[in-house]
């Protein structure tokens, strides 16, 4: 059983409540305008940081990311799908939105397609993720023998590689435009910089030691450094459309607060923070229902602007987690394959 590294998961488990409080606020909520800037971003950071191809070779890894991403994708996807065709209408007229592609199998297409650019995932819009953080990691498998071949000789090395990951997003945004990719492969040509990145640091092995008040003041300094262009110089980030405002401005603030973030976290440690990351995948999967069900029920709390709005968001978000995670649970001891663990894995 691997080893989990606790600043990792608190850092994992910030993450999920700020993709999950953005799903919840309202667009003109400036909070949710800029974890927005970066949160996904600061997550295949993370995944970067984190990867591992493994000593088995490429089956045993494509099986491993198969099993621990697409299955639970294809299993929520049809969930979704069949509680989209029954209460879809409901919910929509209910939150007053409009939906797109009721037919059950256009939204079976959007399953096996694994692209929400064009509305066909509806039932369950964040589960995009899952898809675009398989293949991005399928992509990075050769090159991470690279980046260790260029460790043995350099870390300087590591700046052309960096370098490099930025030409495809560049190319795309001004020139080629392309979108709605199967498994939202324009996506992961956008954030793989985020995910190249956090590798070199791994392989890069940049320490950190104890804290003191002049690193805690950079931190914040490149946090502050990076919220600033992100709400003033830039329109909200969306991922999954690939909209990224100007995209040198993307990329500058996201880079800023993730780097600032990263240092935070690994210098600091939260059991609740913690205990949230370990079970990130099972909010991911299922945070969307208690959302559209405390939207309904809470309406006119949502209704309101203002610092009402946000700590409505923030308690709603809060609550989903923790009904997410207490499904998760149960899944794990009785259904773990739907939460991306074998039984083998879960009886150890």
């Amino acid at each position: 059983m691997e080893k989990r590294i606790q600043w990792a998961d608190a850092l994992r488990g910030a993450l999920i409540l700020m993709i999950v409080y953005g799903h919840t606020a309202s667009n003109g909520d400036p909070l949710k305008h800029y974890v927005y800037s970066f949160h996904v971003a600061a997550f295949f950071f993370l995944s970067g940081y984190l990867f591992s191809c493994g000593k088995d070779g490429f089956k045993v890894f494509l099986k491993k990311k198969f099993t621990s991403l697409m299955i639970p994708y294809y299993i929520f996807a049809l969930i979704s799908i069949f509680i989209f065709t029954l209460l879809g209408a409901f919910a929509s007229d209910a939150l007053d939105v409009a939906i797109k592609h009721k037919e059950v199998y256009k939204n079976v297409f959007g399953m096996l397609y694994a692209s929400a650019v064009e509305g066909y995932m509806k039932w369950n819009v964040p589960l995009w993720f899952l898809p675009c953080m398989f293949v991005t990691q399928l992509l990075f498998y050769p090159v991470s023998g690279f980046l260790k071949r260029c460790m043995k000789k350099s870390k300087f090395y590591l700046l052309p590689l960096v370098f490099s990951a930025f030409i495809l997003p560049y190319l795309d945004y001004f020139v080629f435009r392309v979108r709605a990719l199967p498994f939202h492969l324009e996506s992961s040509v956008f954030l793989m910089p985020f995910f190249v990145f956090g590798a070199c640091q791994r392989e890069a092995d940049f320490k950190t030691s104890s804290p003191s008040l002049k690193k805690w003041a950079v931190s914040v300094l490149l946090i502050v450094c990076g919220a600033i262009p992100a709400l003033f110089m830039n329109c909200r980030v969306n991922y999954f459309l690939s909209s990224y405002g100007k995209i040198t401005v993307f990329y500058g603030s996201a880079f800023l607060s993730v780097t600032g973030i990263f240092m935070i976290f690994k210098r600091v440690s939260s059991r609740i923070l913690s205990f949230i990351g370990k079970n990130t995948l099972p909010i991911l999967l299922m945070h969307k229902f208690p959302i559209v069900f405390f939207q309904i029920a809470l309406s006119p709390l949502f209704e309101k602007t203002g610092i009402l709005h946000t700590l409505t968001a923030i308690l709603v978000s809060f609550a989903s987690c923790a009904m997410c995670i207490a499904a998760g649970k149960i899944l794990e001891n009785f259904a773990p394959i739907m939460i991306g663990k074998s039984n083998k894995s879960n009886a150890s």
